[in-house]
């Protein structure tokens, strides 16, 4: 049996909204045009929250890529999926 979720049109609107801004910043990142939109895990921990990003790590929510050899290598992430992430986290704790 399938989850069903309910959830407030506001809240629905909201999510598509940060889906196509993520969606207009990939193809602006590809194109050229706009800045990286990765960040350090550092960053990551600052913007989002330490406990956050570990949660959607353990949860395969999202991933981190190495850049560079060694274990000692900067680690990093797409920022516009940590706020997709935080913004679907936000909604589903209001329940």
């Amino acid at each position: 049996m399938e989850d069903l979720i309910t959830i407030r049109r506001q809240d629905l609107l909201a999510i598509v909204e940060m889906a196509s801004d993520r969606s207009a910043a990939k193809f602006a990142q590809i194109a050229g045009l706009g800045k990286s939109d990765m960040i350090s895990q550092s960053k990551a921990f600052q913007e989002f929250g330490e406990s956050f990003v570990k949660r959607m790590i353990r949860q395969k929510e999202i991933t981190g890529d190495r850049r560079g050899d060694g274990n000692t290598s900067k680690i990093i992430f797409s920022r516009s999926k940590l706020q997709v992430l935080k913004k679907a986290d936000s909604v589903a704790t209001l329940k």
